[in-house]
């Protein structure tokens, strides 16, 4: 069932893809290829992701010609040639391949850059962020081993407030390490280290205006940049004040927050004390999870409040008469490995589902109905 917005309801969408490697990718797929049906991929002004929403992205664009897709281009050719490239290839065995090559072991341990090369040969995508188009402003977050910070990516520039910024006018920096950074969870895949005195960095005070920028010298000779989702695996930070419970100014009134949370649920099944691996992977993921879960409840605050003006799509949904499929998405483990066609179709039909069941509460106008998409909290 197709339904379509009034013409009192936002004409523009921020739109934040989380995290979880292809289980996430495939399920925003599903999510944007709904939106797509409603011919709402013209209104998306601004794209924040994290780790798997980075990935799917980054392909969007290359099938795109580094281009913004209409809704029909995205339905009728780039949906179908990103099913088949993630049904053929897989960025885990990529990656491994590249370390036949010894001159890639010195990455051994900083193997967001094995991630990097994969990307680029495996996927195409060899092209540098001044090709990417400057609409919708899209936003590659990451985060700062040294200190903790959101470091995020754009067309222009890259850094973040704390240590600060470089122009890519001045700096070419390849799209395929932003991505593999934005993947780059800490223990399976490592950071992606660069050298800061290769760029010329720029700060300047708050709320000054950007030509008020000053040259700096940043105190650390390195940054190690890890996934964007050590710090927010949501990728809200670029739009939402979670402490405020309100958007950020960069976003107008009229504009649609959508959040899409492919994040899988926290495993109960506490590993044995003699599993030490897995025992701390378990208590990373505890971790995660609480991060994540504060910034939904501040979020999900703001959308009680303001329930025409934005909608939180988690994976967690349950779906009636999905035959498993919810169920599947929900326990499919975050990886990079290549899919079967079965599997990328479940995952694919959950995301679809479950932006169709809750976004239909503010194209359809039943707020106010006593329905709402924030029913499952």
């Amino acid at each position: 069932m197709q339904t379509s917005l009034s013409s009192s309801q936002p004409k523009k969408i921020a739109l934040a893809l989380s995290g979880g490697g292809i289980r996430a990718m495939v399920f925003h797929l599903g999510v944007l290829s709904y939106l797509a049906e409603q011919q709402r991929l013209e209104e998306i002004t601004h794209i924040s992701t994290v780790s798997g929403g980075s990935l799917i992205m980054g392909l969007i664009f290359q099938h795109a010609n580094m281009k913004w897709p209409t809704s029909q281009q995205f339905l009728n050719f780039i949906r179908p040639q990103i099913k088949r490239l993630l049904c053929e290839k897989s960025l885990m065995a990529g990656s491994l391949k590249q370390f036949l090559n010894p001159l890639n072991l010195k990455h051994l341990f900083s193997r967001a850059h094995i991630l990097s090369k994969a990307i680029q040969e495996e996927w195409g995508i060899g092209c540098d962020l001044q090709e990417l188009p400057e609409h919708p402003e899209w936003s590659i977050n990451a985060t700062v081993g040294e200190t903790g910070k959101r470091f995020r990516f754009k067309k222009n520039d890259l850094g973040d407030y704390d240590s600060g910024y470089c122009k890519t006018i001045e700096h070419a920096f390849p799209l395929c390490d932003a991505m593999a950074i934005s993947a780059a969870f800490p223990v399976g895949i490592g950071p992606l280290a660069i050298e800061s005195q290769k760029f010329i960095w720029y700060k300047r005070k708050w709320n000054e205006p950007p030509e008020m920028a000053k040259p700096i010298t940043l105190r650390h000779k390195q940054l190690h940049l890890y996934d964007g989702g050590v710090y927010d695996n949501l990728g809200l930070e670029g739009f939402f004040d979670i402490a405020q419970q309100e958007k950020k100014a960069k976003l107008s009134e009229d504009t649609l927050l959508i959040v899409s949370d492919a994040g899988s649920p926290l495993d109960e099944q506490v590993p044995s004390l003699y599993k030490l691996v897995t025992r701390f992977m378990h208590l990373i993921d505890i971790i995660y999870n609480q991060n994540r879960s504060l910034r939904v409840r501040s979020l999900v605050a703001y959308l009680r409040r303001h329930k025409n003006r934005g909608v939180y799509l988690p994976i967690k949904t349950k779906i009636p008469q999905s035959n498993g499929a919810d169920e599947f998405a929900m326990q499919f483990p975050t990886s990079l490995q290549k899919l079967s066609e079965e599997e990328f179709d479940k995952l694919y039909q959950h995301g679809y589902n479950v932006c169709r069941k809750y976004y239909f509460f503010i194209a359809d106008e039943n707020i106010g109905s006593g329905k709402s998409a924030m029913d499952i909290f």
